[in-house]
């Protein structure tokens, strides 16, 4: 529902009305009046708004809540009756049209008193417009209870039924009182003057082509297949649908997959009569036709109207025979006595009557649409009388350009799925006539159901789970082990169209703590029993805008709050027991990201352990979910083209925000990369972990609780060209995508490292090489056994070869990067000898080292002289094989130094000295006149010089106007950044979003670059079995002798340097003049519990159980052991930065009868004193904060959390307890 224009009904005051939100309880509480009590009762209004169908709050121009309404799909006073209401209300009132589609119930209303005539009217005609099924809004209240003053005036009781009795009243409000049906009828020139304000609104495109007056042309040339039809609103058009038989729907079927619609063909059967025995002829022409058979369909009884009209467009595959014509029986008297003999019945032969079935296209299309914003929840109202004009015609389609935001007509069309290989640019929308019928039912599902449902679901991959399911119900309606099974199906005339099957949910517990779901579900208020799992949902694509309907009732009917669907990456293995099809639901289900977990030290927490649910780490999947209050929310269709080149971490990223949004639902999303990201291989990551640092972030498992796969197009290929005229990529050359949004993430990867062409013999030293220009690219031959290492692909190759060609000759590994290191770990992993490792180091441009801290340095260099890999410092490659082209195998790499030359044998080459662009990619960037400057030139909203293409990460620097040559986005956290850049994309086309207040914010940063908070992080293998773990401020390079002597360097705290077997390893926690930590280094032979550590960058010592007080005190020998104490286990809670949030919102808000917050007070002094405080100012501070409520409501809140999250953190004490 979005947010509606103020309107001044007759309140005097301008209101606003949105969805009710959680957080509005306190406000609704105090419009609760002893009449509420009376007339609703005393219930949970945090209860009511958790579990409402639609829950409406009206607003005023200062944010104050002044009226509220909940709707439910159920009475209130029939508890035990609210699975057959619809019948109690038809038996025992004279309201026989109301069903669970097109009604709901009022639960409770507050308002200001004083306006509540105009509030309760502003809501109802929010909430009919909002539904556009619903025609009734009933309040279902006892005998002796009054309906109140601020009600009786809109809703009006029901009449009773003769001779029937209830304890119950009914009262009820009807749509025609505030959003009534429009009145469609037969356009008229006249109309054109009301309409084209309309047009010219939305677009004056066609003005500009056709002329002022193409509106009223177009009426008057109405012709049998080409109508024009408008909305009526007292006399005054208000909307405008012009549809047409003339389509075509070639192009159709080749763009999109029609195969589900039968490609709009329908069956129509046509009848002919065709004599069987001639009679005798007494004349020449009998004699020579007497084997003819002659057509005789010209007698009016053959075809219906319909059928008649379309005969001239039937292509039979049988050849027809010829009618006798009129010049032939003139030719002859004795034809002309025949043909009489024949029409006066006399010698009358036996006919025959021959059925054929035909197909014939039953589509028109609508050509032109608008309808006034006021109207525009009505659009449906059309649809009626477009079919009624084409009483032969079973679809109805309508093309819209990508960029063309959806509007409320399309809400119950369907979305044909474009082909692999379309680049129409339009989505195709279609809707069955069929769909128009309102009696779409649910009801449990009966044995006699079962064929039916077969028929449904043959088809159907996963059909016979799905019949195996339907029979467990019919026999048993539950499952073996007890867990009860609900299966309902969808009726409509008689006829099954749809069939859904849940289980109740008993993995509540292992849900709440390893995904979001509380984003969308307050726990506290839902039953255990309140919660079930979706294992299959079809239903017929005709009724497919039923879908969320059909979702409503099965909660209803099953008295269930929530479903949840997980979607296995391999549906079929997911559970043998219990199996899942897949959902044709699925995209009115919202998606729910994966909580990050704690890593518990269990043998120090023992009976304080979380239970066996949050600890557990079942098989991954993805989680989508609904509840009653996301049933009538509508989410915002994007059909926006947006494609992503590159597999980046910033690209996925950026992926993965789109695919979040639960208000959103992206139909092309695409992703581009020659790496086949999505096709998850569990040894292969085992492999590629060996060779490569990891990813934390889009590891395996993070793949598929994500699910990325279910929403993006995977193209695997290289971007060799954008056309931007035509807005196309061209991929290997030969593939076209088209886009409307281009996002470029490529990144930057390890390519063959240019020789320098240097003669060794001629003793040349680096300096004298580099004199010469060298190319960026390698463009000469590659020998097959030179290597890069980019992909899980990459790893593989390298490992096969190391199994199938590699003996006893040596190894060289050429780059001093982090990378270098993780490569010689795989080799000495996989079989390969220390010895015959050749680790050559390239001169570094800063002069600091891979892990710029000595310690690491020292300790990974003795191990690698352990190994027996020998290290050759200072080293430029300047040839292969002597200079020799044309050589399939490497066999020899020589180097220069600033001394002497080194010439090395080798039997494998592996390049990990330094990160570039792609070749083809710079190519394809720069033949398309992108700015590029050593990068790819973008502002500081991620735009480069072409406003459809952005791009982050690696592949760009920010334009020298903001002079920071040396701050580029390598220099930040790669995930934050794509989230960052998803954003810029969302402001441009999210509804949701005030548009005005993100264009201030985006001039307010114009002129300067991002500020981003996360750290940069790197997790690898090292040789010696060492995992190597760092987490850093965004930085730029430079050595740890430069920081260390910056007057604000702080503080290093460091464990584990003196190589004593009882330390778990090497820990380094910098501390910055602020006393937060900024840098953590880890280097251990033991698993390090990374995503812990992680969440102790940012935070003060004092977070941290006064983590500087304790080491000077020479408390802390060991700072793994010291972070895995059960105190900092709430640190590590992926809400506690939230509890941080809370605790900051309560310093920076002032305290009651208080104009300045403690914030405030902080901030001044320290202004005041030149950022240093003295000790009684201290001390005043401190007495500031205990005599204000705010150590008390941190206290509170600390307990609060705590509490809330006590499944995850039962270690901590809480009030009560004793």
């Amino acid at each position: 529902m979005k947010d509606k224009e103020p309107t001044k009904e007759a309140t005097n005051f301008s209101v606003f009305a949105r969805r009710t939100e959680s957080l509005d309880a306190p406000g609704i509480q105090k419009l609760v009046t002893k009449e509420t009590y009376e007339i609703f009762g005393r219930v949970s209004v945090a209860c009511i708004i958790e579990k409402a169908n639609l829950g409406v709050t009206l607003i005023n121009e200062n944010n104050d809540i002044v009226g509220f309404a909940a709707l439910y799909d159920q009475p209130n006073w029939m508890r035990d009756e609210d699975n057959v209401w619809t019948e109690w209300i038809v038996n025992n009132f004279t309201e026989d049209k109301c069903d669970a589609l097109n009604s709901l119930f009022l639960h409770y209303f507050v308002c200001k008193e004083e306006f509540s005539d105009g509030i309760i009217k502003e809501i109802l005609r929010t909430v009919y417009h909002a539904v556009p099924m619903l025609q009734y809004i009933f309040l279902n209240l006892p005998n002796d209870h009054g309906i109140g003053e601020h009600l009786a005036d809109t809703f009006k009781p029901l009449t009773k039924s003769t001779g029937y009795e209830t304890d119950y009243q009914v009262f009820a409000c009807y749509r025609h009182d505030y959003c009534p049906v429009l009145h469609i009828r037969d356009a008229r020139i006249e109309d054109h003057d009301d309409l084209m304000p309309i047009f010219n609104k939305h677009n004056n495109h066609l003005t500009e082509i056709y002329g002022e007056y193409f509106l009223a042309e177009l009426i008057e040339a109405q012709d049998p297949g080409n109508r024009c039809i408008v909305a009526d609103v007292n006399g005054v058009a208000v909307g405008f649908v012009n549809i047409s038989t003339d389509i075509n729907t070639e192009i159709l079927k080749e763009n999109f997959e029609l195969k589900v619609y039968n490609y709009f063909l329908k069956k129509i059967e046509k009848t002919r009569e065709v004599i069987k025995e001639r009679p005798k002829a007494a004349s020449p022409l009998a004699s020579e036709n007497n084997k003819e058979t002659y057509d005789i369909a010209a007698t009016p009884n053959t075809l219906d109207p319909e059928q008649k009209k379309s005969r001239s467009n039937l292509k039979s595959p049988r050849k027809r025979t010829p009618k006798l014509s009129s010049s032939h029986l003139e030719e002859r008297p004795e034809s002309q006595a025949s043909a009489r003999s024949i029409r006066s019945g006399k010698n009358t032969p036996e006919v025959e009557i021959i059925r054929e079935t035909f197909d014939v296209e039953s589509v028109f299309c609508v050509q032109l649409f608008c309808i006034d914003d006021q109207y525009e929840s009505r659009s449906g109202d059309f649809l009626s009388k477009t079919f009624e004009l084409f009483k032969g015609k079973e679809f109805v389609v309508l093309t819209l350009p990508h960029t063309v935001p959806e509007f409320p007509l399309l809400q119950m069309f369907q979305r044909a799925p474009p082909k692999a290989n379309s680049i129409l640019g339009h989505e195709l929308y279609l809707f069955n006539r069929n769909g128009l019928i309102k009696k779409f039912s649910i009801r449990p599902c009966k044995i006699d159901d079962t064929e039916k449902i077969q028929r449904l679901t043959e088809s159907i991959k996963g059909h016979s789970n799905i019949m195996r399911d339907i029979k467990q119900y019919n026999d048993y309606r539950r499952d073996g082990d007890g867990t009860r099974i609900h299966a309902y199906v969808a009726e409509v005339i008689g006829q099954v169209v749809g069939v859904c099957v849940i289980r109740d949910e008993l993995e509540l517990n292992y849900i709440r703590s390893h995904y979001n779901i509380e984003d969308f579900v307050y726990f506290r208020l839902h039953e255990t029993n309140e919660h079930g799992r979706l294992h299959h949902f079809v239903l017929n694509p005709i009724f497919q805008h039923y879908s969320k309907h059909f979702l409503k009732e099965v909660l209803r009917l099953s008295k269930k709050s929530s479903l949840y669907y997980p979607l296995h990456p391999f549906l079929d293995d997911s559970t043998k027991e219990k199996p899942f099809s897949l959902v044709t639901c699925l995209k009115d289900l919202v998606p729910v990201s994966s909580r990050r977990q704690v890593i518990y030290p269990l043998e120090n927490l023992e009976q304080n352990a979380p239970v066996q649910d949050v600890l557990e780490q079942k098989d991954p999947y993805a989680l989508y979910h609904i509840n009653r209050k996301l049933t009538l929310e509508p989410k915002v269709v994007i059909n926006l083209r947006i494609v992503v080149v590159g597999s980046s971490t910033v690209g996925l990223s950026a992926l993965q925000s789109f695919v979040f949004c639960p208000h959103l639902i992206f139909n092309n999303l695409v992703l581009v990369s020659d790496d086949e990201i999505f096709q998850t291989d569990e040894k292969k990551w085992k492999l590629a972990e060996s060779f490569i640092p990891q990813s934390i972030e889009y590891n395996d498992r993070q793949k598929h609780l994500q699910s990325l796969p279910t929403w993006v197009n995977f193209i695997k290929g290289k971007m060799t060209r954008i056309d931007r005229k035509e807005k196309t990529l061209i991929i290997n050359d030969n593939e076209i995508v088209p886009y409307d949004q281009l996002l470029l993430c490529t990144g930057q990867q390890y390519k063959l490292t240019v020789p320098t062409g240097a003669d060794v013999e001629e003793l040349v030293t680096t300096s004298e090489a580099l004199q010469t220009k060298l190319p960026s690219v390698h463009t000469g031959f590659t020998p097959k056994n030179v290597f890069t290492l980019n992909s899980q692909d990459d790893c593989v190759e390298l490992k096969e070869w190391i199994e199938n060609s590699f003996d006893t000759d040596d190894i060289i590994v050429y780059g001093n990067t982090l990378e270098a290191y993780t490569c010689i770990h795989g080799l000495l992993a996989h079989g390969v000898k220390g010895q015959h490792i050749r680790h050559v180091h390239p001169p570094s441009a800063n002069k600091s080292t891979t892990f710029n801290l000595q310690y690491v340095d020292e300790l990974i260099k003795k191990e690698l002289e352990k190994a027996g890999v020998v290290n050759y410092q200072g080293y430029t490659l300047a040839r292969w094989n002597h200079g020799k082209s044309g050589e399939e195998d490497l066999n020899v790499a020589t180097f220069t130094s600033d001394s002497k030359p080194l010439t090395l044998k080798c039997q494998a080459f592996v390049c990990c000295h330094k990160k570039t662009v792609d070749y083809q990619a710079f190519k394809a960037i720069n033949d398309s006149f992108l700015v590029y400057d050593s990068k790819l030139v973008i502002d500081s909203n991620f735009c480069t010089n072409d406003p459809d293409i952005r791009a982050a990460g690696p592949l760009t620097k920010f334009a020298r106007r903001y002079h920071s040559e040396n701050w580029t986005h390598v220099n930040f956290n790669s995930k934050e950044v794509g989230m960052r850049l998803a954003e810029s994309v969302l402001d441009l086309f999210d509804p949701t979003l005030d548009s005005n207040e993100v264009s201030e914010q985006t001039k307010e940063g114009a002129q300067l670059i991002p500020k981003y908070k996360e750290p940069v992080v790197h997790l690898t293998k090292l040789p010696g079995g060492y995992t190597y773990f760092s987490v850093r401020k965004p930085f730029i390079n430079s050595t740890i002798e430069m920081l260390k002597a910056e007057p604000d360097y702080g503080l290093d705290i460091v464990t584990g340097d003196n190589l004593k077997e009882e330390h778990q390893g090497y820990f380094r926690l910098h501390l910055n003049q602020y006393n937060i930590v900024q840098d953590i280094t880890c280097l251990s032979k033991n698993v390090i519990p990374y995503a812990n550590l992680l969440c102790l960058y940012g935070l003060h010592e004092k977070y941290l159980n006064n983590l500087l007080q304790r080491h000077r005190e020479g408390l802390i020998n060991d700072l793994y052991k010291y972070f895995e104490e059960s105190w900092c286990m709430a640190i590590y809670h992926d809400r506690f930065r939230d509890f941080r949030s809370e605790v900051r919102d309560i310093f920076s808000t002032p305290d009651d009868g208080s104009t300045t917050s403690v914030e405030e007070k902080i901030r001044q002094l320290t202004m005041d004193e030149g950022g240093s405080l003295k000790q009684e100012q201290r001390k005043h501070l401190e007495d500031v904060f205990i005599g204000t409520r705010c150590k008390n409501t941190i206290r509170e809140r600390l307990n609060s959390f705590l509490n809330y999250n006590k499944y995850h953190l039962p270690m901590y004490a809480r009030p009560g307890m004793l």
